[in-house]
């Protein structure tokens, strides 16, 4: 093995704070560490070294009615006599990752061990740990966070709300008396992460175990020799909610039909095919003629896929067009439910229809997600493509003004945004942009940007959006 040296450009870590990954009702928290000198683990002449890093860490938590599965938006009002679970959600691999400029090939995952440790550390040199292949050597690294503890605060007026004890997963089911309101928060304490280094003598195959004696070794900085350690802050995630009068009633349950499709044999028909967008048309009425919202449950599998509309409600009657892409054919089916402003919510309608194979192609496993970023969830139910969505904000500037870009994905490992004007590269190499968006350089010609993300399968699907220069006229 000869001795490398590794300069990767790792700095902020990213807080996110979020509902469910399905429901991204998301609310940011961003904390940037300041850069650090250079970090190394060495044995002998050998050594793994890294310049400066950037981190996320994702946590994720939610408001849910326990008796619908339905989750609950902050600022919602409830009727007296619901109940509301306030919870984290647990936290997974897929929650911290870290990566870097300057011959980035991949974007680890940490992960969440308790104080930080490494348990096996002759183990660490695996694919989900490498980061890089310099020279002949393969290097690796495992960032492990301790996890935090969390308890949930809660500031009730009068007696509208009461709350139970905690259960033993730390969430808390709240019960609405009367009228009035609750502020909730979910706390997260302070924590830390080590940052584990090793390599392999790379062979063109996945290595198994480290060549170092000892395996996987604490970062130290080559300042002082002392052991680097990740100091994550206190993050808080705040709610609100309040009661209505239980003496609205709910939506209608939705009706839901197919809408002309594009794809098939037939054009125009009511038919699903495997590869072409399906589009449903869902419609409910309110008996109070308050606006509506719809939740659709796209695999059947009792959770909240989409809302339509994303943000805020239509009127009453108003139907709203939904679509998907589906990869598998035969039976599939959907639920879709309407809740009105003040959180009554109807019955489930349940829709069920026949995915017919694409004549002369044969069906594909992973494809371009649906309209409007509407493409499904994948993973879990099988058959739904995974859904990535990228905008332009404005999409049409005059020759040297700059745009915005916005974008998230899901059931995807990693994704990259470039533009044709040479955007891209840190920061524009996460699931999700900003909350605010993305600044782009300046666009001085038509510019396409591509969002391309790697399923879990490891198959490549993108989106695109386009900005075009604003034309400038001239009287002749």
């Amino acid at each position: 093995m000869t001795r490398s040296a590794i300069a990767i450009s790792l700095g902020a870590v990213l807080l996110v704070s979020a509902f469910a990954a399905s429901v991204s009702f998301a609310q940011a928290e961003m904390w940037y560490s300041p850069q650090q000198p250079r970090l190394q683990y060495t044995f002998s002449n050998k050594g793994t070294w890294l310049d400066y890093f950037t981190a996320t860490i994702q946590y994720q938590v939610r408001m849910v009615n326990p008796d619908t599965g339905v989750v609950i938006p902050s600022g919602t009002a409830v009727g007296i006599g619901s109940r509301v679970r306030i919870e984290h959600i647990p936290h997974t691999r897929s929650d911290i990752y870290w990566n870097g400029t300057g011959g980035r090939y991949d974007t680890p995952n940490g992960d969440w061990i308790a104080n930080a440790g490494n348990p096996d550390p002759k183990r660490a040199c695996t694919s989900q740990n490498f980061f890089q292949h310099h020279d002949d050597d393969g290097m690796f690294g495992l960032l492990s966070i301790h996890p935090p503890t969390k308890t949930i605060s809660t500031n009730i007026s009068g007696s509208s709300f009461s709350c139970d004890a905690p259960a033993a997963d730390g969430s808390v089911i709240c019960t609405a008396n009367s009228m009035g309101g609750m502020n909730a928060t979910v706390n997260f304490a302070s924590t830390y992460g080590n940052m584990y280094l090793a390599a392999n003598e790379w062979n063109g195959t996945n290595p198994v175990n480290c060549q170092y004696p000892n395996g996987a070794g604490l970062a130290v900085l080559s300042s002082t020799g002392g052991p680097y350690q990740l100091t994550v802050p206190a993050q808080s995630v705040p709610f609100s909610i309040t009661t209505t009068y239980t003496t609205s009633q709910p939506p209608s349950a939705p009706t839901v039909s197919a809408l002309p499709s594009a794809g098939g044999a037939s054009p125009g028909t009511t038919q699903c095919v495997v590869g072409s967008s399906y589009g449903l048309s869902i419609r409910s009425t309110d008996p109070e003629g308050q606006q509506i919202r719809y939740y659709i449950d796209w695999n059947g599998d009792g959770f909240v896929d989409q809302i339509a509309p994303s943000t805020g409600y239509v009127p009453s009657g108003t139907s709203i067009a939904v679509s998907r892409t589906y990869s598998t054919s035969g039976s599939h089916s959907i639920r879709a439910q309407a809740t009105d402003q003040s959180g009554f919510s109807s019955a489930w309608t349940t829709y069920s229809f026949t995915c017919a194979d694409e004549p002369g192609v044969e069906s594909q496993l992973e494809g371009t997600g649906g309209t409007g970023g509407t493409g499904g969830t994948g993973g879990t139910g099988g058959g739904v493509i995974a859904n990535l969505n990228l905008r332009a904000v404005p999409s049409l500037v005059r020759s040297g003004e700059t745009t915005r870009l916005f974008w998230s994905a899901g059931d995807v490992a990693h994704c990259d945004v470039t533009g044709t004007n040479g955007d891209g590269g840190t920061g524009w190499d996460t699931l999700a942009s900003p909350v605010s968006g993305k600044v782009s350089g300046a666009i001085i010609e038509p510019t396409t940007y591509t969002l391309s993300c790697y399923t879990y399968s490891d198959a490549l699907i993108t989106d695109t959006a386009t900005v075009n220069i604003l034309p400038q006229w001239s009287e002749q």
